[in-house]
């Protein structure tokens, strides 16, 4: 998949900022997650690591989750048994998907079974720190200088963790999310997939 990264772009601070008051997001931190909400993107596990990130104090901190699909009514109800409702945004499905990459910073990807996703493209492209489950594809994210961080699949206190020590680490982040972007500089921009 060939990527404009013209579009896909990393948000400096008031980039992103300005991003999440677009949206209507008042947070600190913000953790992205675009996809369907289906049984093999596992938004029900992303949503259950995210009570244990939350209960660490996570104030300030939201996981937005843009996309839609046939769980949207269990991830819904789950959001609210869970006590997230104040700190999960269910955003559905969105034409402006970019300006939610400008707006995060930090992208997940909690799926049972995916293949080489786009959405990971779309965040290595705007310069995100991803953490994904051990899928196919994920291993560019560990390949150096890493790009992300891969955890097990199924591994709700793995996939928390990880969360809470990027949200904790700044510097992390942005070492991570420099690495993103030349990982798609050098793999997915549309002047490679072209030359290739």
């Amino acid at each position: 998949m060939a990527l404009d990264g013209r579009l896909f772009h990393p948000a400096t601070p008031e980039e992103r900022a300005a991003a999440r008051r677009a949206l209507g997001l008042d947070c600190e931190r913000l953790v992205l997650y675009v996809s369907r909400l289906s049984a093999e993107k596992n938004p029900l596990g992303l949503l259950e690591a995210w009570v244990a990130v939350d209960t660490k104090g996570a104030r300030g901190r939201t996981a937005a989750l843009v996309g839609d699909g046939p769980d949207w009514d269990q991830v819904h109800n789950n959001a609210q048994t869970l006590n997230l409702s104040g700190s999960v945004h269910l955003a559905g499905r969105r034409s402006d998907v970019a300006a939610w990459y400008q707006a995060a910073d930090v992208f997940v990807i909690s799926s049972h079974n995916e293949g080489l996703s786009n959405s990971m493209i779309e965040a290595l492209a705007s310069g995100l720190p991803v953490i994904s489950t051990r899928v196919s594809g994920s291993s560019i994210l560990v390949e150096s200088p890493a790009a992300g961080l891969v955890v097990d699949v199924g591994d709700v206190a793995m996939l928390a963790s990880a969360m809470e020590r990027l949200l904790r680490d700044a510097p992390m982040r942005t070492r991570l999310g420099k690495n993103a972007r030349l990982r798609f500089e050098s793999r997915f921009s549309l002047e490679i997939i072209t030359k290739a």
